[in-house]
């Protein structure tokens, strides 16, 4: 496997050298510019320089072009300061020119005729504007994650502050959920190759800036239908910084918003408590030797102890306390010890390698905690992880970029049960609880390995100027999931009396994904105000299945991508932009896992008083292989279209609205290959209470369908429905502040309406929609409308203010409309199936408002330390909204079952310096 790697990434290598291209690297950022005289004449040969302290190796110079152009390509994000001087002329300094992760920025310069011994120092703030970029990419800058009140302490999840990301869920602009999203760390993937979820956990403190691009990205960006989120870790730098900060919160910090007439309506749903939450870190960055070796690492600390809603329960009156709780933990309780360490190392004038190595171990005890399950059938988790990245940097002129990096993680989550692993767990049906020992067991493994490597060169010339870049990428990465019953089953019991039991093998599903992606993107400045974006990106995905020993899975897949920005009134203030691309999520082994040979189910009657079976084992389903896969699968993909205008209405401010639309296909379903035994049965609604005959039947019929076939006959085909979709249609109104004169300020509101017939609560891998006539839109036209998060309204405003006496204040505001709900009926037909009862999407649950706001009164301690006393509040006006109820016809229909988090609070102290 090495060797194969290895010719990989050197046939790339050398295949890209000669090649020309240009963009950002991961890591960076890219600035740009022409100098004029004051008549507008180009001026060549004039030297610019810049200097930062984010910048290792010193200051960095380059020569203008014949037609007065220049350009600093892969240079780390941060604060700069520019100088423009040649004979004859005045030097010229622009300072705190602000370059954000992932930007492209053209600073234009004038130059004054003078003496080379005078000089001038311009306020030179970057332009906020992009007039070159096609896409509709989000930052979020250090002032953010450092001030912002953010609940979360887990670095990646700033995302959720993005626009168009919904706060509640990572749903992004009406994708799946989180396993839509990609997420990376220093341009490197971190996302869990089983379905797409996070996998890394890094600390909050960690995170210099985020940038969150779903709209317009170019070639370079892949494996996502949601948005690609990018977190940097931060860098040493040629002088000593750190910090150390603890966080503290408890049941005294925290209240309650649950009333008497929710706590009437469901009498468990209590408020949560927290015995405490405490986080700490302490963190180092410098110089092991000025300008030419740095590095900055930290070590964390989070230890919560809480507990669920209702949760410990009491003894159920038909178990006894060694049945309830006599050996699981009454509490969640969690050690979370994290360390990173980032060395930057200039090797030469034009070389660089960075990295990191990043621990972890995620220990809970606890997990699955409920008001219905005993404390004995939680489950313990152990989870340690590692991540690693090394990035070479080349840069071979002033045009021309190399870039190479390796990265990779590894770790796994294993959950076990406290009552051993030959106890079987109790499913009590009558009483709605879990008790004796967890009814299962789970073992994850993963490990991801991952090469990239690209060039970039600026091109003049040749019908205007192009920044064109083109890469190659190679993944591989292993999933192996064990899932199982303590015991071989689990106990059905009715009122503490066990009758029978399902029994179970489990399964183990051990596969490994391979991609080979290659992209070529172009940056295509016509003239000096039109700009066209073209782009492709080719993805190979190959599915190993163990238990196949084959390649099972095989997709590749094409993505076009072109946009134009047109700077509209030619004074770089106001961009009109356009894109469209097509995009394919990420390699899953959710995809092709199910051609795993299943063990079948089996029933056993119990002898009540000696848990002895009775009789012989009921066959329920088929064992061995019952999946089959469409050799002509294609990738999950999303056609996206955006036309936006975004404005400078004044000096760091600017405002503007961007049209979205999205279109989901090719989902992937195991779709029942044979529905000829099912026959339909109709039956009369029979309302919201479940009992026909009564005032609340809507007199309308359901259409039920009974499987008269042997339910172990069915087989299934996993492939792309043909009419399985997803629309989106938005509007993203923003605006946005940065940082200057002591403030900043963003905010957005996104307007949208999502249907389909594939739900976008999740994008796991596999759907379920079309396993069953009783779920499959085409017998169903009831899964056509609107889906769970189509939020119609997600606004969000982030603001922070330094005012005077060493006060910080700042807040967060989000306002999200109620996801939607649709009714459903269950019915015993052969065995109880349930379906719905009204359009998807019918109904809506309340919207969601939140209000936080942050304090933070800093002292000064001299040569340069400040200790911060901080103050958080999260959802200060204490509202309560429903979040979620139940939906079933029934005696507990539209029950509260969840509500948002009360009103709390989060003190702490920092130390930086």
């Amino acid at each position: 496997m090495r060797k194969r790697l290895l010719t990989w990434l050197t046939a790339a290598v050398m295949f890209i050298i000669p090649a020309t291209a240009a963009a950002q690297v991961g890591q960076t950022a890219v600035l740009m510019g022409t100098v004029t005289d004051s008549s507008g004449a180009a001026i060549p040969g004039a030297t610019v320089t810049v200097t930062s302290p984010s910048m290792i190796g010193g200051s960095r110079s380059v020569v203008t072009e014949a037609d007065g152009s220049y350009r600093f390509p892969a240079l780390p994000p941060g604060t700069y300061t520019v100088t423009y001087e040649l004979q004859g002329f005045t030097t010229s300094t622009r300072e705190n020119v602000r370059l954000l992760l992932g930007q492209t920025i053209s600073a234009n310069h004038t130059l004054s005729v003078g003496g080379l011994q005078e000089s001038v120092m311009v306020s030179g703030q970057a332009p906020i504007v992009d007039v070159t970029s096609s896409s509709a990419a989000k930052n979020l800058p250090q002032e953010v994650m450092e001030f912002i009140p953010f609940t979360s302490r887990f670095g990646p999840a700033a995302m959720l502050l993005a626009p168009g990301v919904n706060p509640n869920n990572y749903s992004s602009y009406g994708s799946g959920g989180s396993s839509s999203n990609s997420y990376m760390i220093d341009g490197v993937d971190v996302s869990d190759p089983e379905g797409g979820t996070i996998w890394v956990f890094a600390s909050h403190n960690w995170i210099q800036e985020v940038q969150v691009i779903g709209l317009g990205a170019d070639a370079e960006f892949g494996g996502f239908t949601g948005v690609a989120s990018n977190s940097l870790f931060r860098s040493g730098s040629n002088i000593f910084t750190g910090l150390v900060e603890t966080l503290f919160e408890n049941d005294a910090l925290t209240g309650t918003n649950i009333t008497d007439d929710i706590l009437a309506q469901n009498p468990r749903l209590t408020p949560p408590t927290t015995d405490y939450i405490t986080d700490s870190t302490a963190q180092i960055g410098g110089p092991v030797k000025k300008d030419k070796a740095w590095f900055f690492t930290s070590v964390q600390y989070y230890r919560p102890i809480t507990a669920a809603s209702g949760f410990p329960p009491p003894v159920n009156e038909f178990y006894t306390a060694d049945q309830w709780n006599v050996k699981g933990p009454i509490a969640r309780i969690e050690n979370s010890p994290r360390f990173l360490v980032k060395p930057t190392v200039k090797l030469g004038t034009n070389d660089q390698i960075t990295g990191f190595l990043q621990l972890d171990s995620y220990t809970v005890d606890g997990r699955g905690q409920g008001s219905r399950v005993a404390p004995i059938a939680t489950v313990h988790q152990d989870s340690p992880e590692a991540a690693w990245n090394v990035n070479f940097t080349k840069v071979l002129s002033a045009s021309s970029v190399f870039d190479v990096k390796y990265s990779g993680f590894w770790g796994y989550y294993y959950l076990s049960p406290y009552n051993g692993d030959d106890t079987m767990g109790w499913v009590d049906f009558d009483e709605n609880v879990f008790a004796v020992n967890s009814y299962y067991y789970y073992n994850a493994d993963r490990t991801r390995n991952q090469a990239n490597a690209s060039v970039s060169q600026f091109a003049s010339g040749f019908a205007g100027d192009h920044n064109l870049k083109f890469g190659v990428e190679f993944e591989r990465s292993t999933v192996k999931s064990e899932l199982g019953y303590p015991g071989g089953g689990y106990v059905a019991a009715y009122s503490g009396v066990p009758y029978y039991a399902y029994m179970w093998d489990g399964y183990l599903r051990d596969s490994r994904n391979t991609r080979m992606s290659f992209f070529a993107q172009d940056s295509w400045q016509v003239n000096n105000r039109l700009t066209i974006n073209p782009g492709i990106r080719f993805d190979a995905n190959r599915g190993f299945l163990a238990a196949a020993d084959d390649t099972v899975f095989k997709s590749n897949s094409w993505g076009p991508r072109v946009g134009f920005a047109f700077d509209l009134l030619g004074d770089g203030r106001t961009v009109f932009k356009g894109h469209w691309g097509r995009y394919y999520d990420g390699a899953k082994s959710t995809y092709y896992d199910l051609l795993t040979p299943a063990n079948p189910f089996y029933l056993a009657y119990l002898d009540p008083g000696t848990l002895n079976q009775v009789g012989d084992l009921v066959q329920l389903t088929a064992g061995g292989s019952v999946h089959t896969i469409d050799e002509d699968i294609k990738h999950p993909r999303m056609d996206q279209a955006i036309l936006g205008l975004q404005h400078e209405l004044f000096t760091n401010f600017s405002i503007g609205v961007t049209g979205i639309y999205r279109r989901n296909e090719n989902f992937i379903d195991d779709v029942l290959t044979d529905t000829s035994g099912f026959t339909a049965v109709t039956r009369p609604d029979p309302g919201p209470d479940n009992i026909t005959g009564n005032s609340d039947d809507p007199g309308t019929a359901l259409t039920f369908y009974r499987q008269t076939s042997d339910p172990r006959d069915n087989r299934f085909l996993i492939t792309n429905p043909d009419d399985a979709y997803r629309d989106y249609r938005g509007v993203e109104l923003m605006a946005e502040k940065r940082f200057s004169n002591r403030w900043m300020m963003q905010s957005s509101w996104v307007i949208s309406k999502i249907e389909g017939n594939i739900n976008n609560t999740g994008n796991f891998g596999n759907s379920t929609e079309y396993d069953s006539p009783n779920t499959d839109p085409r017998f169903q036209p009831f899964r056509n409308g609107r889906l769970t998060n189509d939020n119609t309204h997600i606004a969000k405003v982030l603001g922070m203010v330094q005012g005077p006496f060493g006060v910080v204040a700042s807040m967060a505001y989000f306002y999200t409309s109620g996801q939607t709900f649709t009714r459903t009926v269950r019915q015993r037909i052969d065995i109880n199936r349930e379906i719905f009862a009204e359009a998807r999407g019918s109904q809506r649950f309340d919207a969601r408002t939140q209000l936080d706001g942050k304090l933070e009164k800093q002292f000064g301690l001299g040569d340069r330390r400040r200790l911060g006393l901080t103050f958080e509040g999260f959802n200060l006006f204490n509202t309560a909204t429903i979040t979620n109820r139940t939906t079933r016809s029934g005696s507990t229909y539209f029950t509260p079952t969840a509500i948002n988090q009360a009103r709390r609070f989060r003190v702490g102290a920092v130390l930086r310096f």
